[in-house]
């Protein structure tokens, strides 16, 4: 047999060429220069004004501890004037339309029973900053009703953009997020009774493209708010989809608003919630304004015991467009976990109570104390987050959390803490500067795995997601 030299040769060029083709591709890819501190343009932050019994906090006559009505509104502040300027107009007109229709308490409390809530839930991506500003009206701590409106800006420009121009007019991206709208859409609320034909009139295209949204480290969100399609409902849906899904279909715009590849990136893990108290700076209530303004999306592991008691925390969070998880309904010892069928009424205890109150179940878990081994035994049916990052935080100062946090802080992290507890809450804006001067962005761990590639398989215990590419 006739052995062709000149076509092995060829063959194995191709190969190698091939070869060095990919090995270019990883090292470019991994040679992206990093932050190593977040430029000035991304520092951003909030300012508060509070008013009680319609006059200003500040104002109030001394020993004055009674009180009717109460207003929170927050302001964002960027190195844009135009951008804050347009944000404030948005949070002035939710004010003027709602403060003077609150409904007051009878009698004087000592306890914000009927209060106007309207914040500003921000995040960062590409060259632009998202704002979810929502206005939440609640009475003896059950939500009225939510009110909000989305915008994305370029923080150079203050330019606003249009889901239109973030992604191709004649690409099959339209036809992505309609089909993933109505899905996602349809199975929130499963038990509640629903506005017939209103999800398909929601996500028509003419609608889509003028449908609110909001971007952060990995993922475009679309908001809805329930009660267009299940009566009743006092709160905001999301619908999320991760940027991989529109590859090759963003426009330049798109692009540009979307690249997040120079920042390190966290996933900030907060277990035990939610709880409610009246001492500043000590639960979850006393942190969630916190972490709006440090502009992070974080992950819940919720305790579900605790949503009976605080569904309108629960309820926030959510609105706030975090990712709400399951961290057992009882939080069990390890081994008090001995059968399928507690493994089973533990997670879907919690998964029920999340979808009376915010209209979805959860796809995360997280063992109690981190002792997994019996639950990977009787089948946990989701992915298993533990975390490579413990401060300790139910037993140390905040000034040791930061410590701890800082010491060992990398790209890809989880980072488990405590919103329940009061160091915990008052280190939050230290760990906030402590990213920012790092170059991290703090994102969710269902965004860390979509950034990185990792797709996240139940029964699988995940400590830390770093890139496929390093694998």
């Amino acid at each position: 047999m006739r052995i062709n030299l000149r076509w092995i040769i060829r063959k194995r060029c191709a190969a190698l060429l091939t070869l060095v083709l990919i090995l270019c591709v990883a090292l470019t890819s991994q040679a992206v220069e990093k932050y190593t501190t977040a430029p000035d343009i991304f520092r951003i932050n909030l300012r508060v004004e509070e008013r009680v019994n319609g006059i200003p906090k500040s104002e109030l006559p001394v020993g004055e501890t009674k009180y009717r009505t109460y207003v929170r509104k927050e302001y964002l502040v960027t190195a844009n004037p135009i951008i804050n300027e347009r944000v404030a107009r948005i949070v002035d007109a939710f004010d003027a339309m709602m403060s003077p229709v609150m409904t007051e308490e009878d009698k004087p409390s000592s306890k914000y029973t009927s209060r106007l809530d309207i914040e500003v839930a921000y995040t960062i991506s590409g060259n632009t900053v998202s704002v979810l500003v929502l206005a939440r009206e609640t009475y003896q701590r059950v939500q009225l009703r939510t009110l909000f409106q989305t915008a994305v800006y370029d923080l150079e420009t203050g330019d606003e953009l249009r889901l239109g121009d973030m992604l191709t007019e004649d690409s099959v991206a339209w036809e992505i997020i309609a089909s993933g709208a109505r899905t996602q859409l349809g199975k929130m609320f499963p038990n509640e009774p629903r506005n017939p034909d209103s999800i398909d009139s929601l996500t028509a295209r003419s609608v889509l493209e003028n449908t609110g949204f909001t971007l952060s480290g990995g993922e475009l969100t679309l908001h809805f708010a329930a009660c267009d399609i299940y009566p009743g409902k006092a709160n905001i849906l999301h619908v999320r989809f991760p940027y991989s899904l529109f590859s090759g279909m963003f426009t330049d715009a798109g692009k540009r608003a979307t690249d997040n590849s120079r920042w390190k990136m966290v996933a900030l893990t907060f277990d035990d919630g939610p709880n409610y108290t009246e001492k500043r700076a000590g639960g979850s209530r006393w942190a969630l304004p916190l972490i709006r303004a440090a502009g992070w999306r974080v992950t819940y592991f919720i305790w579900g015991k605790n949503i009976s008691a605080s569904p309108d925390i629960l309820m926030a969070q959510a609105d706030n467009n975090h990712s709400m998880q399951n961290h057992s309904q009882w939080h069990p010892f390890g081994n008090e976990v001995t059968s399928s069928g507690s493994v089973i009424r533990q997670t879907t205890g919690v998964d029920e109570l999340m979808l009376d109150v915010i209209g979805v179940p959860t796809t995360l878990f997280r063992a109690p104390f981190g002792s997994y081994a019996s639950w990977l035994k009787y089948g946990v049916d989701k992915p298993v987050i533990q975390w490579s990052i413990d401060p300790k935080d139910p037993s140390a100062m905040s000034t040791t959390i930061v410590k701890r946090i800082a010491d060992s802080l990398h790209d890809g992290a989880i980072v488990l803490l405590h919103d329940t507890r009061q160091a915990t809450t008052e280190s939050l804006p230290i760990i906030m500067e402590l990213l920012r001067q790092e170059g991290y962005m703090a994102v969710t761990v269902d965004e860390l795995a979509s950034i990185y590639g990792v797709i996240l398989e139940a029964g699988v215990v995940y400590e830390q997601i770093e890139p496929t590419i390093l694998r």
